[in-house]
């Protein structure tokens, strides 16, 4: 039997994510640059495509610079959020 060694891995990046801010049309908050702390405070719609999680990555890069956010709606695909948010 062959076995492969960790000198027979390779490792390397898969992909970047790229996360978006979308909300309704002349909100009063959003306008032009949005802070972190001004980010954490809108209440948020997340997408759980598995149903109900309402703490993703952003959640713990926000808890790190000392945020927490305000999700009040988990979504279970994108396709809902514009219509959510306007």
């Amino acid at each position: 039997m062959h076995r492969m060694g960790p000198q027979h891995r390779h490792a390397g990046t898969l992909y970047h994510e790229r996360h978006v801010l979308i909300a309704r049309r002349g909100h009063p908050v959003v306008k032009g640059k949005v802070s972190v702390r001004g980010f954490a405070k809108l209440e948020q719609v997340i997408v759980s495509p598995a149903g109900g999680a309402f703490s993703t990555p952003v959640d713990h890069a926000l808890a790190a610079l000392g945020h927490e956010r305000q999700v009040v709606l988990s979504a279970a695909s994108f396709l809902f959020v514009p219509d959510i948010a306007s």
